[in-house]
């Protein structure tokens, strides 16, 4: 029931109430008095029901329900608004997307219409690490990264052979015969275990006025000594080495040739012939 006709109920309650409790001297008295009072409460009520109700003019347990009334409108109000979907913004430019990582390397995350990230294909010709080990580089075509550098395999060593898997990488196996492991102190070089193994250089010019040895970086160096020696000159001694060649010494013979004897004939012509 609404709360001015529960006023206006209790007003004309209270009103019939009186009339009951008073003591008329007649029978005439009481029915005229009985119908001002019935007309009074009437008034009263249509004055009242325009009348907007004060919270403290009402019963306890109007109030009450009021109470209950407007927290259950409050309910229903914080429930609708928590049913209704407020969009969140993921994103308001590409670059707030950076932080997801692609399922591809030739996908990407944009933000779309709804401030969302969404992942797409990247554009052709666009960078991208392929997945293959044995590319170092690639670019994007269609969607797939095609490799555009090998991975250079080579380890620099003569005794294996250099090869890329696909999706294992760089494979090194030992390979036979000979080879050159460059250096020039070693001759008759060969591929042993994976290595290359060569003989010692001779580094020997057979010529004793030179010290001979191995340069690992220019080879046979032959360096010219002091050392003595013997030019094979039997009219000769002390001999010695000079710039890597045997020098006679001392010329211990009186001549070397029978032009060397032409003085004795100039001191005496009864020589005749002479000869060294």
């Amino acid at each position: 029931m609404p709360d001015k006709f529960r006023l206006c109920f209790l007003v004309t309650v209270f009103v019939l109430n009186g009339l009951g409790a008073c003591s008329s001297p007649s029978d005439s008295d009481t029915g005229s008095t009985a119908d001002m009072m019935a007309t009074d409460a009437v008034d009263l009520a249509a004055d009242v029901s325009g009348l907007e109700v004060q919270p403290d003019l009402l019963p306890p347990d109007t109030m009450e329900e009021e109470a209950l009334t407007e927290d259950a409108i409050a309910q229903d109000i914080t429930e609708d608004e928590e049913d209704q979907d407020v969009p969140l913004c993921q994103c308001f430019a590409d670059s707030d997307c950076d932080l997801l990582v692609p399922t591809g390397p030739c996908n990407v995350f944009v933000c779309n219409q709804e401030c969302s990230c969404e992942e797409t294909l990247a554009e052709d010709d666009a960078p991208c690490l392929p997945e293959d080990p044995c590319s170092l580089e690639g670019l994007c075509v269609e969607g797939e990264c095609e490799g555009t550098q090998a991975l250079e395999c080579n380890d620099d060593n003569p005794c294996t052979l250099d090869d890329c898997i696909p999706g294992l990488g760089c494979d090194h196996l030992e390979a036979e015969g000979e080879c050159d492991d460059g250096d020039p102190c070693t001759d008759s070089d060969q591929c042993q275990e994976g290595e290359c193994k060569g003989e010692e250089t001779a580094c020997d010019d057979d010529n004793l006025c030179t010290d001979d040895s191995c340069d690992p970086l220019a080879g046979c160096i032959f360096t010219d000594n002091e050392e003595p020696c013997d030019d094979d000159d039997l009219c000769t001694e002390g001999d010695a080495c000079f710039n890597g060649d045997c020098a006679p010494g001392l010329d211990i013979c009186e001549c070397q040739a029978d032009d060397d004897c032409g003085y004795l004939l100039e001191e005496n012509q009864c020589y005749g012939d002479v000869q060294c």
